[in-house]
Parts: structure tokens; C-alpha cells; sequence
């Protein structure tokens, strides 16, 4: 069936050739356009509220048209000399069919915007139905118009025309929800003045002063999100001074509670994620002090005072697991060595509470006194000693640290390094070290180990894997530390000092070097040579005042001295060491004692 596009017509309406009053004034029964009417009204309401239900303004589409229909069908029938009742029909019929089967697929599609909804519209129900009409119809429906010769037909043509124009205006809000929607309120006047042709002015000063309304709550609302707590304090202020808004003069001060509100609902989210933020930084290590709670910014953010007290404790309870423990374990051994040596117990613990004082912050000391009363009660219900397990997992435990601080574990930093390491990097490989020392100690625990032999057993069983990667280079480095799980007798310290020893060789299955120690390699690079190169531990090199590369002269225990380079040092933990570059494992002196070290001078002497 052939159509005529509505440009081809010879003098067709044209929407700018109108002005608002004429669109706007036509007198048309309520009966015929009202439910037109009421559906675009509906729709404008919606899209100003930024309603995203697709389907409801697909509907108030097809009632529109449904009215423009029942409009026609009317006028249809009251013309008789239109004669065309049963084109009407056909109308009819067509887009009963088009509308039930569009309104079925708009169930199910669900289109995102309401433009998709209108073009579906307009596709599936509007175009058809038009296109269904005989060519006689459509070549008398707009002549009729114009002409005006019959106010009947005025009115169809004005039914129709003025369905285009409403849907026009809906779709044009549909555009200006969205940019308000966007923050893009310079956008959406612009759009509102492309509307103004077919608006009466009331009608444009309702829109106008909608959108600045919408414009100063959401710029207001971008500023509650970014201040809550100074908003929810002024507009309580102003509330109860009965005052608006400087420069908002369309918030409305009935706007205030629910304004307020919004700023307290915002406050309480943002203390939430800042509080679990700082939950986690404590968790993961990137926090470890409470000086470092407290001056985070996330901190000042929070006002809830149950929150920040149980952050404080987190942080208190993560001291206790994390490289500051150190201090911990410092006065908990300095209560071990000093209870049994005296008949003062009162005295003695006074003094220990004193250590705890300088060692310990003052926000740990609780939980480190509370420890160490534990163990101070321990030795007092057994003769002034830990009980044998106890003993036994302590020094199982600074067996432990030597092996932490010397790479076993992973890269093992300083508190000054990890104080200056901004990315938190060094402070989170510390908790993992930490946490590995942790697991093997838990083992020893629950190994049922009786002696120090057996508990060097499980230790070093349970470090091999660590050794055997720091001894490949892939983790911890520390320059010259050697031999530092190497099984020693009961009565030994756990650092054995004034004595020669070997380093630089591999044992079967398993290795006492570390990385550089493999390659030869000594501290400040230094090439290591066999039986030459000697690696002196921090107290004889600050003691000598020699320096790496120089030449020192060692005192044996029987006398004789001998000759060697510095090119390396021991782990700072150890006294007294003097270890003899041995790469093939064969040490004629290891063990030998040592009665003094010395720099090496002109005469050959110390």
C-alpha cells in the first residue's frame, strides 16, 4: 500500500510554523485527547523525577496515540461526508493489533531508555497503523486540515497534531533528565529552550524553576558527599535560625530535615569504609604504630569514639605481632635472666615493670606486663625457674630470631628502613617473616621436643626450605651472616663467640652460606679468598677500628697469630667471631679459640 511521507504533503503543519498559544488553545473535548493528555503529563512528571521505568512511558506512549485514535474514530463517525467510516475501521482493527502485540514485546524487551520506548512506539504501532490507512484517507486527512472547513475536522487534524507535539516535549524532558541526571545542568536549560516553542509561558517558568531547583540540590548533594559532617552542622544552623540557603533560593527550608538527614547517612557510610580502611592497613602492616593510626587522615574522619578506641586496640594488638614485638620479647628475657638472681622478688619486678616502662610504648604496656606477670608467676611456683617446656620454646624462639634476622624467612628489614620505606613494602615483608617464625615456633610447641637437641631437630627441619632459597639468593641477603642454625651443646649461648669457625661451604643436604657467601662474594663486593678472607663479627670491627679490606692480626687462645684480610662480616647478634673463608668446607682451626684480634701495623704486629 502506497504512502505519502508527511514532507511530501503540499502545505502539511509544520511545528515551527505554530506558535504556543495555537497549539495550546485548541479546543478539544476533554472525552477525546484526556487520556492523551493525562498520559504525557504523566510521562513529564516521571521523566522529572528520573523514573527509568522504560515500560511505563512506552505506555503513556500508546495511550497517547489510543487517544489521538478515539479522537479520529469519533469525528469519523459524526462525518458523513468523509464517508470513510470503514477506513476507519480498518484503522481501528490495525492498531488494536499493533498496540496488544507492541505492549507484549515491551513486557519483554524492557527497553534501558524511554526514547528506546518511543521509537519502538512509533515503529511498531503509530507507523503501521498509518500505513494501514487507504491512500484516499491519507490524501483527504490533511487538505480537510487546511482548509478548516469544518471545525470537526479542525479538531482531527489538531488531535493528531497535537499528540506530535506532546510527544515531542516528553521526549525533550526524557533528554533533560538525563543531563540532570549527568551533573550537565548548562545542557539541559539549553535543551529547555529548544522546548519553549511548544510551551506556554507558565509552562516554561515551571520547567525553568524545576531544573534551577534540581540544579542547587545537586550541587548541593556533590558537596554533602564531600563534607557531610560541616553540612549536617550548618543546615542544622540555619534551621534553627529559620534561614535559607545563601544562593540556593530554590531549596526550600522544608528541605532541611531530609537535607540533614542525607549528611548523616553520608557520615555514617564514609566513618564505615574509612574504619574498615584502617582495619586492613593495620591488618596488612602498612599501619604499625598508634602514632601512625592517629595521623592518618582516615582517622580524623572518624567521629564515632567506639570506633577509634577499637582501632587503638587493633593497633595494640597487632605491636604484639609484628617486628615491634621485639621490645616484647626484650623484657620478657630481661624478667627470664634477672628474677632467679635475686632474694627481692618485690624489687626485682619493680625493676623488670622499669624496662617494660623504657623498652615498651606506653598504649602496649598493659598487654606486655600482663605477659611477663604470667611468666614471673610461672618461675615463682617453680623454684625461680620457667618450667622446662617454657624454657625449652624460649630458646627455641631466639633461635628463631637469629634465623628471621638473618634472611631465613625473607628479606628481614630494620625499624629504620621500614620506617623510611613510603610504599609499606618492608614493613608488610617483616609481617610475613614474622608470621613464617611464628608457624615454625607453633610447630616446636607441638612437637613434644624434651631437649635442645630435639628441639634444634624440628627447627631445623622446618628452616630448611628457607635456608636452602636464601643460600640461592632468592630471598633475604644479609652480607657475611653464616652458620646460624648450626646444632650447638646445651651449655653453648645460642651465639657462639671468641672462636674461629669456617663458612662458605655447603653440608649435604643443606647449606650454612648465604647467596653472596656461594659467589665468593664478601661485603662492598669484596672478592673473598680461601683461607685468607676472614669475616669479623660488628663488635671486633668496632673494636679494631679496622676497616674492609684491611689486614688484622688474630691471637689464638695458645698464642700463635696469624694474618688475615677483612673482606666480610658476621650477623650483628654475634660476639666474638672470627670465621675463616673455607668454600671447600676444611678448617684445620674451626673451634680453636681466640684471645684477641688487632689491626694489622707497619711492624707486622697488632
Amino acid at each position: 500500500m502506497a504512502v505519502i511521507p508527511l514532507s511530501q504533503i503540499p502545505n502539511a503543519p509544520d511545528l515551527s510554523s505554530m506558535s504556543a498559544p495555537q497549539v495550546n488553545n485548541v479546543n478539544l473535548p476533554n472525552i477525546e485527547l484526556g487520556g492523551a493528555r493525562a498520559a504525557v503529563s504523566r510521562g513529564y512528571e516521571s521523566a522529572m523525577q528520573n523514573t527509568r521505568d522504560a515500560g511505563a512511558i512506552g505506555s503513556a506512549f500508546a495511550q497517547a496515540g489510543e487517544g489521538v485514535y478515539k479522537a479520529a474514530k469519533t469525528l469519523a463517525d459524526k462525518q458523513q461526508d468523509l464517508n470513510d467510516n470503514a477506513a476507519w475501521a480498518e484503522f481501528s482493527t490495525n492498531y488494536a493489533v499493533q498496540r496488544g502485540q507492541f505492549e507484549e514485546s515491551l513486557d519483554k524487551s524492557r527497553p534501558e531508555t524511554w526514547r528506546g520506548a518511543d521509537n519502538e512506539f512509533q515503529t511498531k504501532v503509530a507507523n503501521p497503523a498509518w500505513q494501514a490507512l487507504p491512500v484516499s484517507v491519507q490524501q483527504k486527512f490533511y487538505p480537510n486540515f487546511l482548509k478548516l472547513t469544518s471545525e470537526d475536522q479542525v479538531r482531527l487534524g489538531h488531535s493528531a497534531f497535537q499528540a506530535r507535539v506532546a510527544g515531542d516535549l516528553v521526549k525533550q524532558d526524557t533528554e533533560i533528565g538525563f543531563l540532570v541526571e549527568s551533573g550537565k545542568y548548562d545542557d539541559a536549560k539549553k535543551s529547555l529552550e529548544r522546548m519553549r516553542v511548544g510551551l506556554s509561558a507558565e509552562q516554561y517558568e515551571e520547567k525553568l524553576s524545576k531544573l534551577n531547583t534540581a540544579e542547587q540540590l545537586g550541587k548541593l548533594n556533590q558537596d554533602i558527599a564531600l563534607r557531610p559532617d560541616d553540612w549536617a552542622s550548618y543546615l542544622s544552623d540555619l534551621e534553627s535560625k529559620d534561614e535559607q540557603i545563601p544562593g540556593m533560593p530554590n531549596v526550600s527550608k522544608d528541605q532541611y530535615p531530609k537535607l540533614i538527614e542525607r549528611a548523616k547517612n553520608v557520615s555514617n557510610v564514609q566513618q564505615e569504609q574509612n574504619f574498615n580502611s584502617i582495619s586492613s592497613a593495620i591488618s596488612n602492616g602498612e599501619l604499625q604504630s598508634s602514632v601512625d593510626v592517629e595521623k592518618d587522615p582516615r582517622f580524623a574522619k572518624i567521629k564515632d569514639e567506639k570506633h577509634r578506641q577499637s582501632l587503638k586496640s587493633a593497633i595494640a594488638d597487632s605491636y604484639l605481632n609484628t617486628k615491634q614485638g621485639d621490645a616484647f620479647t626484650k623484657a620478657s628475657m630481661l624478667a627470664v635472666k634477672a628474677y632467679p638472681q635475686s632474694d627481692d622478688p618485690a624489687t626485682e619486678a619493680m625493676q623488670i615493670r622499669q624496662s617494660v616502662n623504657n623498652n615498651v610504648p606506653s598504649i602496649y604496656r598493659d598487654a606486655v606486663n600482663k605477659a611477663l606477670d604470667s611468666k614471673i608467676n610461672e618461675m615463682a611456683t617453680n623454684g625461680g625457674k620457667l618450667k622446662p617446656e617454657t624454657e625449652l620454646i624460649q630458646y627455641g624462639t631466639q633461635r628463631l630470631a637469629v634465623a628471621r634476622d638473618g634472611g631465613v624467612f625473607g628479606k628481614f628489614y630494620s625499624d629504620k628502613e621500614v620506617k623510611d620505606d613510603s610504599s609499606g613494602k618492608k614493613a608488610k615483608a617483616n609481617i610475613e617473616a614474622m608470621k613464617q617464625m611464628e608457624d615454625v615456633e607453633l610447630q616446636l610447641r607441638n612437637s613434644g621436643a624434651k631437649t635442645r637437641a630435639e628441639a634444634d631437630k624440628v627447627i631445623e627441619e622446618a628452616t630448611a626450605a628457607g635456608r636452602a632459597k636464601q643460600a640461592a639468593g632468592e630471598i633475604g641477603n644479609q652480607k657475611g651472616w653464616l652458620d646460624f642454625l648450626k646444632s650447638r651443646k646445651k651449655d653453648e649461648p645460642v651465639s657462639p663467640a671468641g672462636k674461629i669457625t669456617k663458612y662458605g661451604y655447603e653440608k649435604p643436604g643443606e647449606k650454612d652460606y648465604d647467596s653472596n657467601s656461594a659467589r665468593g662474594i664478601g661485603v662492598e663486593d669484596n672478592q673473598l679468598t680461601p683461607g685468607e678472607s676472614i669475616a669479623l663479627s660488628p663488635d671486633l670491627e668496632k673494636s679494631t677500628g679496622a676497616k674492609i679490606g684491611d689486614k688484622v692480626v688474630v691471637t689464638l687462645s695458645n698464642g700463635e697469630k696469624m694474618v688475615k684480610r677483612f673482606d666480610d662480616r658476621t650477623s650483628k647478634r654475634l660476639k666474638g667471631r672470627v670465621d675463616i673463608y673455607s668454600p671447600d668446607g676444611n678448617q684445620p682451626l674451626d673451634g680453636v679459640r681466640v684471645a684477641k684480634v688487632e689491626k694489622y701495623t707497619e711492624d707486622g704486629q697488632g
